[in-house]
């Protein structure tokens, strides 16, 4: 009863929510999924690592689906990157079962996410500028350049966050 609620109440959430609230909510999604699996790691749990790796591997994947090329340009490229070596550095997590590689993983996702939920603010409040590229300096992977993380848009799914 009480998951049912929750999943209502989720997908109310996506429903009404702008484009770039609903990529917040993906990287809320991702971020919560990881400590999960740092949580199992610490506690011996492989089954649930696995599966919370396995929906970070999703919505990662669904973030990198719906990136916007054309309007995006070498933001989304950069991304694109990003989230391609996200993949991976995933897959390890179930191979080297190690915290560190999931608080790496969590310091390249916390500053997109507070990018998108400035961006978000700022949407709402009628003003569209982007934020700065060295706020989210720390999601870039080694060798990459610093980017704005507003490359991407898309209707997102109610299934991505579950």
């Amino acid at each position: 009863m009480t998951k049912n609620i929750a999943e209502q109440y989720l997908n109310q959430q996506i429903q009404g929510a702008s484009p770039t609230q609903q990529i917040v909510l993906l990287y809320d999604g991702a971020i919560k999924n990881l400590m999960l699996a740092r949580q199992a790691i610490e506690n011996r749990d492989i089954e649930g690592r696995h599966n919370a790796a396995r929906k970070v591997t999703d919505i990662v994947s669904y973030l990198l689906d719906i990136l916007d090329y054309k309007q995006g340009g070498e933001v989304a490229a950069n991304l694109a990157r990003l989230y391609k070596y996200m993949l991976v550095r995933i897959i390890d997590i179930d191979l080297k079962n190690d915290t560190a590689v999931v608080d790496e993983l969590i310091g390249h996702l916390r500053p997109l996410r507070a990018s998108w939920a400035k961006l978000s603010e700022g949407q709402q409040a009628g003003d569209k500028a982007a934020p700065k590229a060295d706020e989210t300096a720390d999601a870039t992977p080694p060798g990459n350049a610093q980017f704005p993380p507003v490359a991407c848009a898309g209707p997102l799914q109610a299934g991505a966050l579950q």
